[in-house]
């Protein structure tokens, strides 16, 4: 009986809530040890609100999620937020979309929710990252690299099923060092950074510089330049958006190189609304570059992979699901 009752606690199936806090929504699943999906909602995140209507959505979210598991057995509730993030004290430094600085995240969930199983908070990209290399295009990997082309660039690195979290949470801010110290202006104050070229912001920028040089472009006819106008553009063989992204792919793959100097991982894989859009684009010329300008042993065995979790919260729940 004892042996039958130790059987039965090792194979009850567990569950995980994961929140994912965004710029215009909050995003809620309840997921199993698969990442199936049992439970999901969706909430405006109303950042102008301020922060204390912020958090209470994020409880009512929490709250209806825990209504519907019902029985289930929740492990935990993984948060992830934009910005720098102290993962240790469950606080969000700075989350310059959402207006915060300094917010002790976790603590005001559970000055609402005092009942609620663990808590785990984590900056956005490190929960998509650990998602991935969970559940996604990087499972089996002993070391990922995560690089999120979206609006912006952000990455995340895991190291032997760890994400890197550095001194004070800022590890891994790739898209924000001066690779080309005479290239554009960053939106950060510095110049020739990997976001000002490899993200929606810098495919924007690069249409504000090159535009003249183009005049038969489809892009000067447009009331309003967009990326998914640039990325239809560059798929039509416009020589504009082409050039727009050869130079993004290129970024991406000196970015890689940095990456794989110093960490040397198994897979990197490409994420983020842009970057998983755009893979037939930029991956190609973003591989020979990165094949092209490094060492080979620090090549050979590295697999690029396009990011396939979809959801941030999965990533998020992840966070409390171990393994």
């Amino acid at each position: 009986m004892v042996q039958s009752a130790a059987h039965h606690k090792e194979t009850t199936p567990v569950y995980a809530l994961g929140i994912d806090v965004g710029g215009t929504k909050i995003d809620a699943v309840l997921i199993d040890g698969d990442a199936r999906i049992h439970a999901e909602a969706v909430l405006p995140t109303g950042a102008l609100d301020g922060t204390d209507a912020v958090i209470d959505r994020i409880a009512q979210l929490i709250w209806q999620l825990l209504r519907e598991a019902g029985d289930r057995r929740v492990i935990g509730i993984g948060i992830g937020t934009p910005g720098q993030v102290d993962a240790q004290l469950g606080v969000a430094r700075a989350a310059i979309n959402l207006g915060w600085a300094d917010v002790p995240v976790l603590a005001k969930v559970r000055e609402r929710l005092p009942d609620l199983p663990p808590l785990a908070l984590a900056n956005d990209v490190n929960a998509l990252a650990l998602g991935e290399y969970r559940f996604g295009a990087a499972q089996g990997a002993r070391n990922l690299v995560y690089l999120a082309l979206g609006t912006g660039l952000g990455g995340a690195s895991i190291v032997e099923g760890r994400v890197t979290e550095g001194a004070n949470g800022f590890a891994m801010e790739v898209g924000h060092m001066a690779l080309n110290p005479n290239g554009r202006e960053c939106v950060c104050g510095l110049r020739g950074c990997p976001e000002i070229y490899a993200s929606g912001v810098g495919l924007m920028a690069g249409v504000d510089e090159y535009i003249r040089d183009y005049p038969e472009t489809v892009l000067r006819s447009q009331a309003t330049v967009s990326t998914p106008a640039i990325l239809n553009a560059a798929r039509d063989g416009d020589p504009l958006a082409m050039r727009l992204f050869n130079e993004a792919a290129e970024m991406l793959g000196q970015v890689m190189v940095v990456c794989a100097a110093t960490l040397n991982p198994d897979v990197f894989a490409i994420g983020g609304g842009l970057g998983k859009a755009a893979a037939d684009l930029l991956l190609p010329v973003a591989e020979t570059y990165f094949a092209t300008h490094l060492l080979y042993p620090a090549v050979e065995r590295t697999r690029i992979v396009t990011a396939s979790v979809e959801r941030a919260s999965i990533g998020a729940a992840s966070l409390v699901m171990g393994g």
